[in-house]
C-alpha cells in the first residue's frame, strides 16, 4: 500500500499534503475489496452466491446513503461483517421465508423513516436531501421486488438476499442510533 501512495506522491499524481487523504482512501478500498470477497466466499461455501451478490448489491445501496453502526477500525469491520451476514442468513434459514419476508417488510418501512447519519454522530445537512432522495427509490425498488415476489409466491435466492440486506441495514442503523443517544 505504501509503494502505491510513494508512486503516486514521486510522479506527482498527487500532493504530498494529500498523503492521509490518499492512505485512508487505498485503505477503505483494500478492505471493502475483502469484505465483498468474504460474503462471495461464505456465499459459495453455502451454495448461495445470488443470495450472496443480490445481498450486496442492495446492503451498498441502502447503508452508502443511511448509514448507521460502523465499527472503530476497518480490521474489525473485516471480520464482523462476514459474521453479521452469516448470522442474518442463519436466521433466516430458523424462521420460515414468509416470515422473513414479513420481517424485511417491516424493516422497509422503518427504514422509510429513518434519517441518515454520517459515521461522525452528526446528521446529514448539506447532502441530507440527495441522500433521503436516493435511498427512497432503493427503498420503493426492493418494494417493488419483494411485493412481485409476494404476489406470485415465488421467494428466490435474489429475494432472499435483497431481504437479508435490508433486515442488517436497520440493525446497524438502530445500533449507531442507539450509540449516539449515549
Amino acid at each position: 500500500m505504501l509503494y502505491i501512495l510513494n508512486y503516486l506522491i514521486e510522479n506527482k499524481y498527487i500532493d504530498e499534503a494529500d498523503t492521509l487523504f490518499f492512505k485512508y482512501c487505498i485503505e477503505v478500498t483494500v478492505f471493502n475489496f475483502f469484505s465483498v470477497i468474504s460474503i462471495i466466499i461464505i456465499a459459495m461455501l453455502n451454495n448461495e452466491l445470488e443470495i450472496g451478490i443480490s445481498f450486496l448489491l442492495t446492503f451498498i445501496a441502502i447503508r452508502t446513503n443511511l448509514g448507521g453502526f460502523h465499527c472503530k477500525t476497518p480490521v474489525k469491520c473485516l471480520m464482523l461483517f462476514p459474521i453479521l451476514y452469516s448470522l442474518t442468513g442463519l436466521v433466516k434459514n430458523i424462521i420460515t421465508i414468509k416470515l422473513f419476508y414479513y420481517l424485511s417488510f417491516i424493516s422497509i418501512l422503518l427504514l422509510f423513516l429513518a434519517k441518515p447519519i454520517k459515521n461522525n454522530k452528526e446528521i446529514i445537512n448539506d447532502d441530507y436531501n440527495k441522500c433521503k432522495k436516493r435511498l427512497h427509490i432503493a427503498l420503493k425498488c426492493i418494494v417493488a421486488i419483494n411485493l412481485i415476489s409476494f404476489i406470485s409466491n415465488i421467494f428466490n435466492s435474489i429475494v432472499i438476499g435483497v431481504d437479508i440486506a435490508v433486515v442488517l441495514s436497520l440493525i446497524l442503523y438502530i445500533a449507531k442510533y442507539l450509540e449516539m443517544r449515549n
